[in-house]
């Protein structure tokens, strides 16, 4: 009977905190791109109708033993919005939001929450969505985080 208690309030706790990563971020404001593709090293090439950029993720640092898996979690992510994102720079940096996504997603988090990147302080505009995401991986030890 406890351990069906502390499931119960562990599963509350976990949507608790997702609904908070999904409500909290700042709506982006950025540009609209495509991305052409992926490079090994994580970096995404994308254009728009007036200029192209090669962009690395804004508040991630992806071990090379977890750059595959990331890039086909990247890679996966971007076909259900057709390869169109949302992309707000910063620097040589970019955080990237999937469009057309429900609810709305950030690549950065999605990396972090999966436990396949630790968090980098970039100072992204969305920096305490990207530490929570990366406490849930810490939390439920996966990824990086084993």
């Amino acid at each position: 009977m406890n351990h069906k208690i502390i499931w119960g309030l562990g599963l509350f706790g976990v949507l608790g905190i997702i609904f908070i990563l999904t409500s909290g971020k700042n709506p982006p404001n950025g540009e609209t791109y495509t991305v052409l593709n992926i490079e090994d090293n994580l970096s995404l090439n994308i254009s728009n109708a007036k200029e192209q950029h090669q962009i690395k993720l804004c508040g991630v640092d992806i071990p090379k033993s977890q750059q595959s898996t990331a890039k086909t979690l990247i890679s996966k992510e971007l076909q259900t919005v057709d390869n169109i994102v949302l992309v707000t720079f910063i620097g040589d940096k970019a955080e990237v939001f999937l469009t057309d996504s429900s609810p709305e997603k950030m690549l950065s988090e999605e990396l972090l929450v999966q436990g396949l990147a630790k968090l980098q302080q970039d100072n992204c505009p969305n920096q305490s969505s990207l530490e929570t995401a990366e406490n849930i991986a810490k939390q439920n030890k996966i990824g990086v985080w084993k």
